[in-house]
């Protein structure tokens, strides 16, 4: 026994279908019953085709199927399963989109203060670098030293910047589809990014660190 209209019908159950998203695709999935039309007539009804053809250029068409069975019938809102997907994550895509863009730019901007930094660090160190370089150190293990100390310093930035990140995916969540505001992979994904931009901006500074004169780096001071 079903609810069907405030009232109450007794049906056969003769399949059982998947979950749908009836209005749009960020909601959640509803109770659904598929009763038989020509038992619970409706006066609005949808017609799906699927076509390998341009839909829009298949729409007369299909108006004139349906006509030769019932010339009376009104058909209007021809529209494409596209048109629909995109109307109902438009304004979502839209603001993810804008945050794509200015996630870029947060990434560019952070590449360049990473290697404005570390650029300065190794300056501020050229007294340090030169006491191992003067007694016998490899152009490697000054590379090593330089990027270390870099490394260091982006790990921590992107260990709290993905802390921060954890507690504020909550207010982003009606913006996913589908999407675990708490995956891993996703984490990962923004930290790897960070973590390689930050390696190639550290690389450069580094490189230029073995090349430093020692005695003029001794005499820094």
């Amino acid at each position: 026994i079903v609810g069907y209209r405030d009232e109450e019908v007794t049906a056969m159950i003769v399949g059982v279908v998947g979950n749908i998203r009836h209005y749009r695709l960020d909601e959640g999935a509803i109770p659904q019953v598929y009763m038989p039309y020509s038992q619970h007539p409706h006066i609005f009804s949808t017609l799906v085709v699927r076509t390998d053809w341009d839909p829009l250029a298949m729409a007369s068409a299909v108006k004139n199927t349906v006509w030769s069975i019932d010339p009376d019938q009104p058909t209007w809102k021809v529209r494409t399963v596209d048109f629909l997907i995109n109307r109902s994550l438009g304004p979502a895509r839209f603001i993810m989109q804008l945050m794509t863009g200015f996630g870029v730019i947060a990434l560019i901007l952070a590449s360049i203060g990473i290697y404005g930094a570390i650029s300065y660090s190794v300056n501020q160190r050229l007294h340090e670098i030169g006491i191992p370089m003067d007694i016998g150190a490899k152009p490697g293990d000054i590379f090593r030293l330089v990027v270390g100390h870099g490394m260091l310093m982006i790990a921590i930035g992107v260990g709290l910047g993905l802390t921060v990140a954890f507690l504020l995916t909550r207010s982003l969540e009606s913006l996913l589809f589908e999407v675990n505001p708490s995956d891993p992979i996703v984490f990962a994904g923004i930290a790897l990014p960070l973590i390689v931009v930050g390696f190639l901006a550290c690389s450069l500074p580094a490189r230029r660190a073995p090349h430093v004169n020692p005695i003029q780096a001794l005499r820094w001071e």
